[in-house]
């Protein structure tokens, strides 16, 4: 007789098929519900940012931060015309000097710190989106989005890979013959290879090829080191025999940081999916300049692709952020106008720069957007003002005032617009 096979199926089983459908069942009924109630709680949202404006007089401030202008110098090019769009703004509104004062001071209205000015209006329903201006971090919550300007690097500085021997300092790192090839490892975990590299120059690395020609960045290449990911633009330097290959510092990768360089966490990824991988470091690699690993004409080149990346972001939170606050840091090496002062106008690329960016800004801005362009030493507007000794720790106050906000009395610095 054949004995077929029996399981016993106790009720202990049932019991979690039946858990499980009703976990998936409750989920989606919570998806359902929030979908169904997401258009009302955009509805309060905008109740609650109505209600916030009530009170203000205008509809949004634009914050344009640049670092070393210097007041001399600019007010030089103001007389000779070479900045129409700054002389528009101050014709429109003001120009003035400003007195020295910490960056910071700029967000928090005080050189002893605090609460930086766009929480605040977070709290009475304004919102702002910031954009590594000085004092922001990622660990802020508040009624906006924000790229923190306080970012750490994961990993060390630059490379600079060679085929002549390594330095016994550790500043260049060898290239390896093999199979016509030359081979090289980044920081100390990464293999690339170069074929072709007295023809045809292609850097392989992390499953990707990227063409090498003189003195022309790579796109950020997307590297892992010790389970870190982070972004690394590549530089052929030298070619021909003696071929030379820079590798910037490794940032972080704007769609997976290590730390969080955003609030919320996912709007850096947001950014990086909607205009690609940018540098969230310095603009130029100054360490590399002066070690001789780029040429000056290649470090500019790195400034203008960092300052490209950061145009983009800026004028696309313009268009997302039609009310409240956009406040944009365009910061410059400090030794740009040094390494450039024997190539004649290039020294005053900066303002030059600024200039045209401000002009983009103006097009977007209505009678009802107040706009200030400051340094740590110069203040234009597009509002009058009054002041008699501004500092950056007066921008914080003016703005809360203008969005009908008492600024709170730890803040030091006083409006530099007359409210009546």
């Amino acid at each position: 007789m054949m004995h077929l096979p029996l399981a016993y199926i106790g009720p202990g089983a049932g019991f979690a098929l039946a858990g499980s459908f009703l976990a998936l069942l409750l989920s989606l009924l919570a998806s359902a519900l929030s979908f169904l109630l997401w258009p009302f709680r955009m509805l309060w949202a905008a109740v609650r940012r109505g209600r916030g404006m009530r009170a203000a007089r205008v509809r949004r401030v634009i914050l344009l931060g640049v670092d070393r202008l210097d007041p001399d110098l600019t007010e030089e090019l103001l007389s000779e015309g070479k900045l129409p769009n700054l002389a528009r703004l101050k014709e429109q509104g003001s120009y003035q000097r400003l007195r020295p004062a910490e960056w910071s001071s700029l967000a928090t209205g005080s050189s002893a710190g605090g609460e930086p000015f766009w929480k605040i209006l977070g709290r009475h329903s304004v919102s702002s989106t910031i954009l590594q201006m000085p004092g922001s971090f990622a660990r802020d919550e508040f009624d906006g989005r924000m790229l923190a300007a306080h970012i750490s690097a994961p990993r060390g500085g630059y490379s600079w890979f060679t085929t002549e021997a390594p330095r016994a300092d550790g500043g260049r790192f060898e290239l390896k013959e093999s199979e016509g090839s030359l081979e090289g490892t980044l920081a100390g975990s990464v293999k690339f290879r170069i074929t072709g590299p007295r023809t045809d120059p292609h850097l392989e690395i992390e499953g990707e090829t990227y063409v090498l020609k003189p003195h022309a960045f790579t796109p950020w290449v997307h590297v892992t080191c010790g389970g870190v990911r982070g972004i690394v633009r590549f530089l052929a330097t030298g070619t021909g025999e003696e071929f030379s290959l820079y590798a910037s510092a490794m940032q972080p990768d704007p769609e997976h940081p290590e730390q969080p360089i955003s609030y919320p966490p996912r709007y850096a990824a947001y950014l990086a999916r909607l205009h690609g991988p940018f540098a969230t470091q310095a603009a130029g690699d100054e360490a590399a300049l002066h070690a001789g690993a780029i040429e000056a004409e290649d470090f500019l080149m790195q400034v203008k692709l960092a300052q490209d990346e950061r145009e983009s972001i800026f004028f696309s939170a313009l268009e997302h952020q039609p009310a409240g606050v956009v406040a944009c840091m365009f910061d410059t090496p400090s030794c740009i106008e040094r390494v450039f002062q024997d190539h004649g106008e290039v020294t005053r690329w900066t303002y030059r720069e600024m200039d045209r960016v401000v002009a983009r800004t103006l097009e977007r801005a209505h009678g009802d957007t107040a706009v200030f362009v400051l340094s740590a030493n110069v203040l234009f507007s597009n509002r009058k003002t009054d002041a008699e000794d501004p500092g950056c720790e007066d921008i914080a106050p003016t703005v809360l005032r203008l969005f009908g906000v008492a600024p709170p009395e730890r803040m030091k610095g006083k409006p530099v617009i007359h409210f009546a």
